[in-house]
């Protein structure tokens, strides 16, 4: 499966108390630029990002390295403009703990309650929605043969 061997596009999440810098300080490679404490992730360095299932069509889909974290403590939200991840870590001998966040700006066209999770066996949070056909870029083309008789309607996808 590409999404377990990818580990290079997993998202990390931060401590709640860390304090953001300007653009400049941003070293996430997958982040494009950070609009407050809420990244706004870069879809061309991201191969994942979007999949495609035959079964289920297309998908918007963020994976998160939450190893070392509380496995009951790890919580998804939504609202209309981002997902937000939050977990407890907990210091090897169980006395502290620390808050660890993470906000990553939606696709506009992804609709915020459509979003499922779920936390593999190894650590990894996945959070993912469909992708509705309208935002997929395609237009209906006829198609003739080559006696000009017509033979229907087919979607193509588009690169705009």
């Amino acid at each position: 499966m590409l999404w377990l061997t990818d580990r290079e596009e997993f998202l990390q999440l931060y401590p709640v108390d860390k304090v953001w810098g300007s653009d400049e300080m941003l070293n996430d490679p997958l982040v494009a630029r950070r609009c407050g404490s809420t990244d706004i992730l870069d879809a061309k360095k991201m191969k994942t990002l979007f999949m495609d299932y035959p079964d289920s069509g297309r998908r918007y889909k963020l994976r998160f390295n939450v190893s070392g974290c509380d496995p009951k403590s790890v919580r998804v939200s939504t609202d209309g403009d981002r997902i937000v991840v939050r977990a407890t870590r907990y210091d090897e001998d169980g006395t502290s703990e620390r808050e660890y966040c993470r906000k990553i700006q939606k696709p506009k066209d992804v609709d915020h309650n459509k979003f499922k999770a779920y936390l593999s066996s190894d650590s990894v949070l996945v959070v993912e929605a469909p992708v509705p056909p309208s935002s997929l870029n395609l237009r209906k083309v006829c198609l003739h043969d080559f006696t000009s008789k017509y033979i229907g309607l087919y979607d193509f996808s588009v690169d705009l």
